[in-house]
């Protein structure tokens, strides 16, 4: 009882698509930016961690003598793609606006009014454009030009790529440009009909240049998962009905007729949607490996995928190096703040593999053995899930603390200075109590330190020779 079985049965068994944001969104308010070579570590922790479709820019709302470091980035990206190892048949996007100019309430759009972006994207050889729309531009006047008139913009820009950019890496595959719905929140609330008018009208496009996509994103973290899963489960009929199925989760590495989402963080909400969102009928995610950006960060794929294994899905496990998922969530939030990642941090911080507590039934605690914690009607691998297990430590840190026991202190002993026969459960049990008697005294030390722990067991048990311990 009390188990959503059918929401995780979902999650359990679709494909999984992750578009990689990791080169953009990482940077995006941060107070120092990415340089180029913050950029080429990124794409580093990008390859290690197997996936292929990856953002390299935003040019919207730039004109063509604008630069950022996406556009020296950009300049030699086949160059950085080789440099990395195994990225030569990355497929790579970037952001444009569907129009740099609205007159008179219309976007101007034709040969001499192609967006600076895409000007961009045919001089560096980025092949597949996502296309930017505010479906409640209080800039466009809708009665003079309505969704039929945008239907005729994207129709040019769409027509255009084929005809401009770089063609697909493989010779099989199809162009994968496509439409961000940016304010999509918004639109759902003040101008539904046109939202989804837009969408069926997309839907409708001819297959050859119809965009593989739909994306979409919640910028201010605000909306609550069944909201966004409603959106998303209205979007996905729309689409479905229309015939702009998804064939992604039908045919293997068939990436039409996707549905894509987006988060930022703000009120904690962020990551329990992006679940809800993929329940409801989304295919993946577009989103860095680690939390930062704007304005808070945003729910990111280290996070995602992670749950997703937490829930049995094995295509996750074999789609992406879910074992470098980690240490590169890591790598790319140091490179971008220039500090460490918090200990706290979900998933990837440092305290996410500790184990904390030897009783059972608490996060990080001892699980017991035959309880299915899933609710699926079996007991089995999932039911002791824990992210040192899925990143292959074997031996998870030991947090000494108040609640810790004595074997695990006896653990976190061995772990720090080997196997000893002096490290007794009896002997941790004194080591703890004088632990809470140093805090009645106001002496705060953090004993999961190895130095500290050492010297506390020193301060203990020094008297008698045999027990005295040193390190270096």
């Amino acid at each position: 009882m009390g188990i959503n079985h059918a929401k995780r049965a979902r999650l359990r068994d679709m494909k999984v698509f992750v578009l990689d944001n990791s080169l953009r969104e990482s940077t995006v308010a941060q107070v120092a930016g990415h340089t180029l070579n913050n950029k080429t570590e990124i794409l580093e922790q990008i390859k290690l961690c197997g996936l292929k479709d990856v953002i390299v820019a935003a040019f919207g709302g730039l004109s063509e003598d604008d630069r950022r470091v996406d556009d020296a980035f950009c300049e030699q990206l086949e160059e950085h793609l080789k440099s990395v190892g195994g990225m030569d048949d990355a497929r790579t996007y970037a952001f444009t606006e569907i129009a740099d100019e609205i007159v008179d309430g219309k976007m101007l759009y034709g040969e001499e009014k192609v967006p600076s972006g895409l000007q961009k994207m045919k001089r560096y050889g980025i092949p597949n454009a996502i296309i930017e729309i505010d479906v409640n531009n209080s800039s466009v006047d809708w009665d003079k030009f309505p969704v039929s008139e945008v239907i005729k913009v994207l129709t040019f820009l769409l027509t255009w790529t084929k005809a401009n950019l770089k063609g697909p890496s493989a010779d099989n595959e199809c162009r994968r440009n496509m439409v961000n719905l940016r304010d999509l929140p918004i639109a759902m609330i003040e101008c539904p009909q046109r939202t989804l008018e837009l969408v069926a009208a997309i839907a409708k496009l001819p297959k050859e240049i119809r965009p593989c996509a739909l994306i979409f994103e919640e910028p201010l973290g605000e909306y609550f998962p069944d909201e966004v899963a409603n959106w998303t489960s209205t979007l996905r009929k729309t689409m479905d009905s229309n015939g702009w199925k998804s064939e992604w989760q039908e045919k293997e590495n068939n990436a039409r007729g996707m549905l894509l989402y987006h988060v930022h963080e703000q009120y904690g909400l962020a990551n329990a949607t992006v679940l809800d969102v993929l329940a409801a009928g989304g295919d993946g995610m577009w989103c860095s490996i680690s939390e930062e950006g704007a304005p808070m960060g945003h729910a990111c794929s280290a996070v995602a995928l992670t749950n997703l294994a937490r829930l049995g899905n094995k295509d996750v496990l074999t789609r992406y190096n879910m074992g470098s998922l980690v240490s590169a969530a890591r790598r790319v939030a140091s490179v971008t703040t220039g500090k460490p990642v918090s200990a706290r941090q979900v998933v990837y911080g440092s305290g996410a593999v500790d184990v904390c507590f030897g009783f059972g039934s608490i996060a990080q605690g001892k699980r017991v053995d035959n309880i299915d914690y899933n609710g699926d009607g079996h007991i089995d691998e999932l039911d002791r899930f824990s992210v040192a297990r899925l990143i292959g430590l074997k031996d998870p840190p030991v947090r000494i603390s108040t609640l810790a026991s004595s074997d695990l202190v006896v653990r976190r002993l061995t772990q720090c200075f080997g196997d000893k026969v002096m490290f007794t459960k009896q002997r941790s049990q004194i080591l703890l109590l004088n632990i809470k008697e140093r805090l009645e005294n106001n002496i705060k030390e953090n004993y999961t330190e190895r130095n500290q722990l050492g010297k506390l067991w020193n301060d203990l048990f020094s008297s008698d020779d045999s027990l005295t311990l040193i390190w270096v």
